[in-house]
C-alpha cells in the first residue's frame, strides 16, 4: 500500500525516514512547564528519568528540561529547532536508535509518544518518490 506524507523541511523528511520519535508539540523558547516529579520511561536500556520533586521544577524552561534529562541519561532526549521560526520554536525528539520509550508521566506534556526509535526506518526500496513542491515543502510517496 502506498502512503503520501508532506514535510515542511528537508530536516523533517530526514528525521521521518530515520524513524526518530518527534514530539508532537511545539514550544516557544521561553515557555515554562511544570514537570515536578514527572517521569520519562525507557525499557531498553532500562532508564527512568525523574524530574526533581522541588518547587523549582514547577516552572522550568524547555532547555532546563532537556538539561535535567541529559544529566540523568545522556542522549535520550534532545531539543529540535523547528524550521522557519527564527530559532524560537522547539520540539522534543528521541534520537537514539534502539531506545524503547514506554512513556511516563511527562510524555504527554512534552508531546512524546511511546515507541522504538529507528524500528521502522524506511529503506530506499520503500520510497516511490520524493517531490520538492513550490520551494516550500517535500512530499514523500512510500510503501510501508
Amino acid at each position: 500500500m502506498l502512503y503520501v506524507r508532506k514535510f515542511e523541511s528537508a530536516k523533517d523528511l530526514e528525521l521521518f525516514l530515520q524513524d526518530k520519535i518527534l514530539g508532537g508539540k511545539i514550544f516557544d523558547a521561553e515557555q515554562k512547564l511544570n514537570v515536578r516529579n514527572l517521569t520519562l520511561t525507557f525499557t531498553t536500556p532500562a532508564v527512568t528519568i525523574t524530574f526533581p520533586n522541588t518547587a523549582d521544577f514547577e516552572a522550568v524552561s524547555i532547555a532546563e528540561i532537556q538539561t535535567e534529562a541529559e544529566s540523568q541519561s545522556s542522549g535520550r532526549i534532545k531539543l529540535d529547532k523547528t524550521v522557519g521560526d527564527s530559532g524560537r520554536k522547539f520540539r522534543f525528539i528521541l534520537p537514539t536508535d534502539g531506545d524503547v520509550f514506554t512513556g511516563g508521566t511527562a510524555a504527554a506534556l512534552l508531546g512524546l509518544a511511546a515507541g522504538t526509535v529507528g524500528a521502522n526506518k524506511l529503506v530506499v526500496a520503500d520510497i516511490a518518490e520524493v517531490v520538492y513542491v513550490d520551494g516550500r515543502a517535500y512530499t514523500l510517496v512510500y510503501d510501508a
